[in-house]
């Protein structure tokens, strides 16, 4: 077995271990990527939830935008998530990234917000799909049967 072989199984070793010691094996799933990093699958989840999140306040800042359109001095407002994730990548941390709302000095242009309530749809069940996967692929990992119910 060379060296590159032997490091690979050591690391699939000890999660085994530390997962059984822990008596929550059975809550872990856990995937290799193409470079080896070891991926806990309750980190995906978290992150789609937090994407989730913030494309619900984005739903929500859209619709005020639509219900102020005719509010003497209301600027359209915009969430921010994006490029928060963007930053965060960059810096190594995207674990814990927030939404923001922006205040513009922009008036609120109803096709605009249309189009960005439809886009956001789009993303939101986008996520959603991709949370029922993830569920789906730890219900199998927990029961062996993709077909099973819990």
């Amino acid at each position: 077995m060379n060296a590159q072989v032997s490091a690979r199984y050591s690391n699939f070793r000890l999660i085994d271990l530390i997962c059984q010691q822990n008596d929550w094996w059975h809550r872990v799933c856990i995937n290799k990527c193409e470079n080896n990093k070891i991926i806990d699958m309750d980190t995906g989840l978290s992150k789609l939830s937090t994407a989730l999140d913030a494309l619900v306040l984005r739903q929500n800042i859209t619709a005020s935008n639509i219900a102020n359109i005719d509010t003497e001095g209301y600027t359209k407002r915009k969430v921010e998530f994006e490029k928060h994730l963007q930053e965060a990548k960059l810096n190594g941390n995207d674990t814990d990234v927030k939404p923001s709302i922006e205040v513009t000095d922009q008036k609120v242009d109803l096709d605009t917000e249309l189009i960005e309530m439809a886009e956001t749809q789009m993303k939101v069940q986008f996520v959603t799909r991709m949370i029922r996967s993830q569920l789906e692929l730890t219900k199998m990992g927990i029961t062996g049967n993709p077909n099973s119910r819990l």
